[in-house]
C-alpha cells in the first residue's frame, strides 16, 4: 500500500506524463489525417484528446493544492487513461 505522500508523487508524474501524451496524440492525429490524408474521424479523436487535456489541468491543478492523495485516486487516473486510449483505438 502506498502512502499519501507516495501517491501524491505518482499523481504528479501521471500529470506531466499525460501533457506528454495528449501534444503526442494531438501531433498524430494531426500528421495523420493532414500529411498522409488517412480519412479518420478526426471529430471523436480530438474530443479524446480534449477530454484527456481538460482533466489533466484539474489534475495537476489538484496535485499541486494538496499535500497527500490516495491509492484510489492513483486508479482512476490510470482508469481515465485507459479509457481515454480505449476511446481513441475503438
Amino acid at each position: 500500500m502506498m502512502s499519501g505522500t507516495a501517491s501524491l508523487a505518482v499523481l504528479r508524474q501521471l500529470c506531466a506524463l499525460r501533457w506528454i501524451a495528449v501534444l503526442g496524440q494531438a501531433l498524430t492525429v494531426a500528421l495523420v489525417i493532414e500529411m498522409l490524408g488517412i480519412p479518420l474521424p478526426w471529430v471523436p479523436l480530438t474530443c479524446g484528446i480534449g477530454v484527456l487535456a481538460a482533466f489533466n489541468a484539474y489534475a495537476s491543478w489538484q496535485a499541486h493544492r494538496t499535500s497527500k492523495a490516495s491509492a484510489l485516486e492513483v486508479a482512476l487516473h490510470l482508469g481515465l487513461d485507459i479509457a481515454v486510449l480505449t476511446w481513441q483505438i475503438a
